[in-house]
């Protein structure tokens, strides 16, 4: 199954919906993903521990903007995509 992820809202409604092991990383992600909600500036630690949850729950896991960190004016405008492969 391919899952594709448009920021930090769908991040976070898996993590804590239907994600299948809460472990430590899947738990620092949910906490990373509510501060980039509450500021931008969390957006990068957000993506990085929801990698890290993805990687503990052995699923593939790729970010579609390779690296590149495009300005972020607000959270209601996704700026990137998140894939998961499982």
């Amino acid at each position: 199954m391919n899952r594709q992820f448009c920021g930090v809202y769908d991040a976070l409604d898996f993590l804590e919906n239907e994600w299948p092991m809460h472990g430590k990383h899947q738990a620092q992600a949910v906490r990373a993903c509510r501060a980039a909600l509450r500021h931008p500036r969390h957006a990068d630690w957000a993506r990085n521990s929801f990698i890290a949850a993805c990687t503990e729950a052995s699923f593939a896991c790729s970010d579609m903007l390779g690296g590149a960190r495009p300005p972020r004016p607000n959270l209601h405008q996704p700026t990137a995509d998140w894939d998961l492969d499982r």
